[in-house]
């Protein structure tokens, strides 16, 4: 085999590795807030829309009280819609938080009627 055919099977295992764990340990994550869960409020405080070759990711950050104790996360949420309209619709609006009473900083906002069903807090 060529030494560019090695480097790129290699680059490809890489890549698929970090898919892999990634997926793992936000699966994991998302156990472990369901088996101390408690719920809050939180509020949405800052939307970043980045584009990469025509598709856009959104991330939506949120600030929530834990014992009067400030604390700050990112929604997993998969919001596909994108642009100024969604950022005007959920920037400062409140939507139900679930997170882990050992760890209250691991935490999750459920925006998305799915985000409900994925904790187990509503049937599909």
């Amino acid at each position: 085999m060529k030494y560019k055919q090695i480097v790129a099977i290699g680059l490809c295992a890489i890549v698929l590795a970090v898919i892999f764990l990634s997926s793992y340990f936000r699966q994991v994550r998302m156990e472990d807030i369901k088996k101390t869960m408690q719920l809050t409020e939180g509020t949405i405080v800052e939307i970043d829309d980045t584009r990469f070759k025509g598709q856009s990711t959104m991330h939506i950050y949120y600030r929530y009280y834990v014992n009067g104790e400030v604390k700050e996360g990112r929604a997993s949420s998969k919001i596909e819609i994108g642009g100024k309209l969604t950022r005007v619709y959920l920037l400062y609006r409140k939507f139900p938080v679930v997170y882990s009473s050992k760890d209250p900083d691991e935490s999750d906002m459920l925006i998305l009627h799915e985000d409900s069903v994925k904790y187990g807090l509503v049937a599909y």
